[in-house]
C-alpha cells in the first residue's frame, strides 16, 4: 500500500497530475488499482481452444452409434499419442520443445529482477529500472497480480 501512495503522490507532481490525482481519488479504488484485484477465477464456464478442436475432431464419430463413436474416438487417441510419443523421441531435452522455449524466453526475461530474501518465504523481487514486488512462495501470490 505504501509503494502505491508514492506513485499517486508522483503523479500529482507531474503535469496536468493534480487533475488526475482527485479525479482517480474520486473513483473506487477496487475498480481500477492493480494491488486490489484478485486473482481468483471470476467465472466457472470454461470455453476456450483446447474443447472447440476437441470438438471439431471428433465431428466425424458423433453421428455414430455409441460403441462406434467411442470406438472412433479411442483410435484416434491412440493415434494422436503415438505421434506425441514419436515427436517426443527426437528431442535430446527431457521436457518438448515448445516448453522449453518458453523456459528460455521466461529466463532471458528473469534477468532483468533482482530477488532479496527477507523471511517466511517473502521476497523483494526489485526490476533493474524501478519497479518493485513482494512475492510470498507460500501463497504462490505477487504483488502484481500476475
Amino acid at each position: 500500500m505504501f509503494e502505491f501512495e508514492c506513485e499517486m503522490n508522483k503523479m500529482k507532481g507531474l503535469e496536468s497530475g493534480e487533475a488526475a490525482h482527485d479525479w482517480l481519488r474520486n473513483k473506487d479504488i477496487n475498480k481500477w488499482a492493480r494491488h486490489t484485484f484478485t486473482i481468483r477465477i471470476k467465472c466457472n464456464m470454461l470455453l476456450n481452444n483446447l474443447y472447440e478442436c476437441f470438438n471439431s475432431w471428433i465431428l466425424q464419430a458423433r453421428d455414430k452409434l455409441i460403441f462406434t463413436m467411442l470406438e472412433m474416438i479411442r483410435c484416434n487417441l491412440m493415434r494422436r499419442l503415438q505421434v506425441k510419443r514419436d515427436t517426443m523421441r527426437i528431442h535430446e531435452q527431457p521436457i518438448c520443445s515448445k516448453i522449453h522455449n518458453k523456459l528460455n524466453k521466461f529466463k532471458s526475461l528473469s534477468r532483468k529482477y533482482v530477488p532479496m530474501y527477507s523471511g517466511n518465504g517473502l521476497f523483494q523481487v526489485r526490476e533493474l529500472i524501478d519497479d518493485q514486488y513482494v512475492v510470498n512462495l507460500s501463497k504462490r501470490r505477487c504483488s502484481c497480480n500476475r
